[in-house]
């Protein structure tokens, strides 16, 4: 698990983060730079939660084609639904431009 989330970027403290709103039922992107490192990255936060399930939606890469910037926007802000999603970390830049707050993301 450590050079996955070293590919990442992501620390201890950011994967027991993760793990933690996961098992809150959060809402959770992840973010890459390269799409290959995100769908091993999901599967093992899921792992992590063994024996537990996650029963949030789960999509582990989701193709900046499939999803235009305001219906990003809209999924962050508005759904009420808890779950996991990878996107590639250039989805994310025209909801920064837009005013979203980087917290938020």
């Amino acid at each position: 698990l450590e050079p996955l989330f070293r590919s990442l970027h992501y620390g201890a403290a950011e994967v027991v983060y993760l793990l933690l709103g996961l098992l809150a039922d959060q809402k959770l992107l992840l973010t890459a730079s390269d799409p290959a490192v995100l769908v091993p990255a999901a599967q093992a936060l899921r792992a992590l939660m063994l024996p537990l399930a996650h029963s949030a939606t789960y999509i582990p890469y989701l193709p900046p084609t499939l999803l235009a910037p305001s219906d990003m926007a809209t999924l962050i802000s508005e759904s009420t639904a808890p779950y996991l999603i990878g996107v590639h970390a250039s989805t994310l830049q025209p909801l920064v431009a837009e005013g979203l707050s980087p917290e938020v993301i």
